[in-house]
C-alpha cells in the first residue's frame, strides 16, 4: 500500500502558481473547477458554455498572477469573484442579444445538420410539448401561436393583438417559461 502525500493547502497555492512550481497550475485548475461548479450552476448558464467560461476564469486568474504583486487574501473568495466577473460578461452578452430582438432570441431554431432524433423520442417530445402548450393562458397562447405557428414577426403580432412590441416580448418569454417548466416537470427536459 502506497501512502499518498496530503494535498497542499490553498494558502501557498498562489505562491506556487506565481513561481510556476510543478503541479501548481493543475492544483489551481482543480480549485477553479470546484469554485466554478458552484458559481456556474446558475440556470442562466448553458451547459455547453460552462467549460469555456471555466477556461476564461483560468486565463483571467493566470494573467492576474503574472501581473499583480499583491496576493489575494482569500484565494477561494478571489476565484469566486473572478468567476462571477466572467458570468457577468456572459449575462451582458445575453441581454444585449435580447435587446436587439427580444423574441427572435427566445427559442432556438433547429439545426438542419443536427442528427435526427429517434422517432419514438421525437414523438414523445412532440406530445409532451403539445400538452404543455395547451396549458398556456389564452393571451400567452395567442402571442405564441402567432410567432411560432404562423411565423409573424414582433411588430405584426403587436398590431394584430393590439398591444405594444414590448408586451409581445413579455408574453413570449412567459409562454416559453410555462412550457419549459411543464416539460421539466414531465421529465422531457432537465
Amino acid at each position: 500500500m502506497t501512502i499518498q502525500p496530503a494535498p497542499e493547502p490553498d494558502d501557498d497555492l498562489w505562491d506556487a502558481v506565481r513561481e510556476q512550481r510543478d503541479g501548481a497550475f493543475e492544483r489551481l485548475e482543480a480549485l477553479v473547477r470546484e469554485v466554478c461548479s458552484v458559481v456556474f450552476s446558475h440556470p442562466m448558464v448553458p451547459n455547453h458554455a460552462r467549460e469555456q467560461l471555466l477556461q476564461d476564469v483560468l486565463v483571467s486568474v493566470w494573467e492576474f498572477a503574472r501581473k499583480q504583486t499583491d496576493d489575494p487574501k482569500n484565494l477561494r473568495a478571489f476565484l469566486k469573484w473572478r468567476a462571477r466577473g466572467v458570468l457577468s460578461v456572459l449575462r451582458r452578452g445575453i441581454l444585449a442579444r435580447r435587446r436587439e430582438d427580444p423574441v427572435d432570441n427566445e427559442m432556438p431554431i433547429a439545426d438542419e445538420n443536427a442528427l435526427p432524433l429517434d422517432e419514438l423520442v421525437a414523438e414523445e417530445l412532440t406530445h409532451a410539448f403539445q400538452r404543455c402548450r395547451a396549458r398556456l393562458k389564452p393571451v400567452l397562447a395567442a402571442a405564441w401561436d402567432a410567432r411560432y405557428e404562423r411565423g409573424l414577426d414582433t411588430r405584426a403580432i403587436a398590431e394584430e393583438l393590439g398591444i405594444s412590441p414590448g408586451t409581445v416580448a413579455v408574453r413570449h418569454h412567459r409562454a416559453k417559461d410555462v412550457i419549459m417548466e411543464c416539460l421539466r416537470a414531465k421529465g422531457a427536459l432537465q
